[in-house]
């Protein structure tokens, strides 16, 4: 991730590297029930709401809700996911994956790759691929790379 921290081509891969950086996933529902909290007053808090359970909980009982995880990335192809690792796995040298759709109840993460290094080698592919987006090709156009696309007629594609 140290190499990819601010390199171009990741600009928008689903790790993040600039602006963004990752943090804590209880740190994440902290800024939202706080935000509730701050409004709570003029505009009262739906039970059904996502964080209704965590403003009336007490932030030590949290673990009781929902793991915490360290959150490194996103994607917005079909709504919000968001990456991360849990919490209880930082100590091992290769962590598997996990991801959580905002849709999804705030305790549902569902496991991505086995470990660190696939996820961050299939951004890797991604990028050097153009898979979703063209930010590499566009970055590596300004280096002085030239792009060409093969298209094979047979298979009726660009290859």
């Amino acid at each position: 991730m140290e190499l990819a921290y601010q390199c171009p081509l990741f600009a928008t891969s689903n790790l993040w590297t600039g602006a963004s950086t990752p943090w804590m996933y209880y740190d994440e529902i902290r800024e939202y029930v706080d935000d509730l909290k701050a409004h709570q007053e003029d505009q009262p808090v739906n039970s059904r709401n996502r964080y209704f359970l965590f403003i009336q909980t007490p932030r030590e009982e949290w673990p009781g809700l929902t793991g915490d995880y360290l959150l490194i990335g996103s994607d917005f192809g079909g709504g919000e996911i968001t990456f991360g690792i849990r919490k209880e796995d930082l100590d091992q040298d290769d962590p598997p994956m996990y991801w959580h759709h905002e849709r999804d109840p705030i305790a549902k993460w569902r496991e991505d790759k086995q470990s660190l290094s696939g996820f961050l080698l299939e951004n890797l592919w991604n990028v050097l691929n153009n898979v979703g987006y063209d930010t590499a090709e566009r970055v590596l156009e300004k280096m002085g790379w030239r792009i060409e696309e093969y298209f094979d007629p047979q298979k009726g594609q660009c290859q």
